[in-house]
């Protein structure tokens, strides 16, 4: 049985965006979505915002699909851009290439 395993890279950051520091959750998101970061970010009052940027040549912006968001997540735009870019520059590609497990020898 052959067994492939896929790695997200998934990252936290805080931002002050709209007078209050906030912590930003980014995933890589792969497959049909490939080229997209999915961002979730809670509100004042606890509520999860989740939103996707995608890439446009060599900026990430945010989707399209998305209507209504806060104007501290669309204030901070650039800010959110420059942390992907930063950690798609830090990581190890190998790392996240689809990995096969050794087979075990299975004794007949």
């Amino acid at each position: 049985m052959k067994l492939e395993v896929i790695r997200n890279l998934q990252f936290s950051r805080l931002v002050k965006t709209g007078d209050r520091l906030r912590e930003f959750n980014f995933t890589k998101l792969r497959g049909l979505m490939d080229g997209f970061f999915s961002i979730d970010v809670a509100d004042e009052k606890g509520n999860r915002i989740i939103f996707l940027m995608e890439r446009n040549g060599d900026y990430w912006h945010i989707s399209e699909t998305e209507i209504s968001l806060p104007s501290w997540v669309t204030a901070s735009i650039d800010k959110l851009h420059e942390l992907i870019e930063s950690a798609l520059d830090n990581y190890d590609p190998d790392f996240f290439k689809p990995v096969i497990p050794e087979q075990e020898a299975v004794a007949v």
